[in-house]
């Protein structure tokens, strides 16, 4: 078998390898970021349907959605801060900092993810939750 043959069947396997590898983290990465838009949005709260989480909450809901991923995620890593006085202008700002190793060949590269989700709510929002139930 020609050389160059077998070199560039290596090259298109470790490409694509590699190119499995980096499309997989992005993708996890998606769906974490996704969840904690939704975390942000709360609906449920907005809604009236339950108390806004506390910040212990949304940590322990992105830990398990990070895990669901696939992704190694610890506390330390997420960012919960919530601006505002009062809950109805309140702004929740959820971010997670981690990176994923990719192995390939005996070599480890990294790849570094900063999801983030961020919800402003204004009083408007609010109009009319209390008379969902009624």
């Amino acid at each position: 078998m020609n050389f160059k043959v077998v070199l560039a069947v290596v090259v298109i396997l470790v490409a694509s390898l590699l190119g499995w590898q980096i499309g997989m983290a992005v993708i996890a990465n998606s769906g974490l970021r996704s969840d904690m838009q939704g975390m942000a949005a709360q609906l449920s709260a907005r809604a009236g349907l339950k108390p806004p989480s506390s910040d212990e909450d949304f940590r322990r809901d992105i830990l398990l959605s990070a895990r669901q991923h696939g992704i190694d995620l610890t506390a330390d890593q997420i960012t919960v801060r919530r601006t505002g006085q009062i809950l109805e202008e309140q702004e929740i700002y959820l971010a997670a900092d981690y990176s994923s190793p990719l192995h390939l060949l005996g070599l480890t590269f990294t790849l570094h993810f900063t999801p983030e989700a961020r919800k402003q709510f204004h009083r408007a929002d609010w109009r009319g939750a209390g008379n969902l139930g009624q």
